[in-house]
């Protein structure tokens, strides 16, 4: 894992994390499988939107956390269960996602930072769970996010 815990020490407090992809797609749903599991924090929100980010706009907004962290799958080209931080703008548009709007827009409809927290998928065939190296990948995150989350650093 790419990740280390000291990289979530750059966010701030009233991050909301948000949980996407196609859960219907096997590790395409990375995204909504850590969110659905997060434990709850004051530090933190989570909201799961599936493949419908773009139907979450409003919601967003108006929950006004100082960061957005969206979770999902992205194709690094490494192995299986790889992660890390992607700025939006570093996203290659292939034209075939599942998504309806591309990540690359995004932070346009948004007053605040906008952060991507890659997985590289291992398959994305239809199917509910997870791959090996892909859930390996989401416990340990789910695992990392939870004791930021509830840690007794001073919040910014």
């Amino acid at each position: 894992m790419k990740l280390p815990a000291e990289l979530l020490d750059e966010l701030g407090s009233n991050v909301l994390f948000v949980g996407m992809g196609n859960v219907l797609r096997s590790d395409d749903g990375v995204g909504v499988h850590i969110a659905q599991r997060l434990p709850y924090s004051d530090r933190y929100g989570v909201l799961v939107v599936e493949t419908g980010l773009e139907n979450h706009i409003g919601k967003i907004r108006a929950l006004q956390p100082s960061e957005v962290v969206l979770i999902d799958s992205v194709h690094f080209g490494r192995e299986p269960g790889y992660c890390n931080w992607v700025q939006p703008d570093q996203i290659i548009d292939r034209g075939s996602n599942t998504h309806n709007l591309s990540l690359t827009r995004f932070p346009d409809f948004f007053p605040f930072p906008v952060r991507i927290l890659g997985i590289q998928p291992h398959k994305l065939s239809v199917g509910e769970h997870l791959s090996e190296p892909v859930a390996k990948c989401a416990s340990r995150l789910t695992e990392l996010i939870g004791k930021w989350g509830n840690s007794s650093a001073p919040r910014p």
